[in-house]
């Protein structure tokens, strides 16, 4: 059987598909994944000494460095202005044959320091700067 291209694919999925894909593309906040080292990581979290703690000790049974390990993360579009290409919540990392998935509220600020809902329109022209709160986190 010969392969469809990636078009013919979504076609034959339906018309549903098509829709969520051109609403995600038009909504003007697009995100993708993308990696990022667990150091990164852990400097984007306000401190927590059980997280740390946890890390530390599963860093350093699989015989590696915070800056070694790969994580992934979310990835802002080139739309955000200021932002483009940061990397925000939910980071997934693998260390020692487990997944570590740290969750977190992204909160954005304007230049102004005043805080903006993510989901305003024009967040991703105006948001200068970000930060996490409101950390959690699980071990698989």
């Amino acid at each position: 059987m010969p392969k469809r291209s990636l078009i013919a694919r979504i076609a034959a999925r339906g018309f549903g598909l098509a829709v969520i894909v051109a609403a995600l593309a038009l909504t003007g906040t697009a995100v993708a994944g993308g990696t990022i080292a667990l150091d990164e990581v852990l400097s984007l979290l306000p401190e927590n000494a059980r997280l740390r703690a946890e890390v530390e000790e599963a860093v350093a049974a699989a015989g590696r460095s915070e800056d070694e390990v790969v994580c992934t993360g979310t990835r802002l579009g080139n739309q955000w202005q200021e932002l483009g290409g940061a990397r925000i919540p939910p980071f997934e990392c693998e260390i020692g044959g487990r997944m570590l998935t740290i969750e977190a509220e992204t909160v954005f600020f304007d230049g102004d320091d005043n805080e903006i809902g993510a989901d305003a329109a024009d967040a991703p022209l105006i948001a200068f700067r970000f930060e996490l709160r409101e950390v959690s986190w699980s071990w698989k």
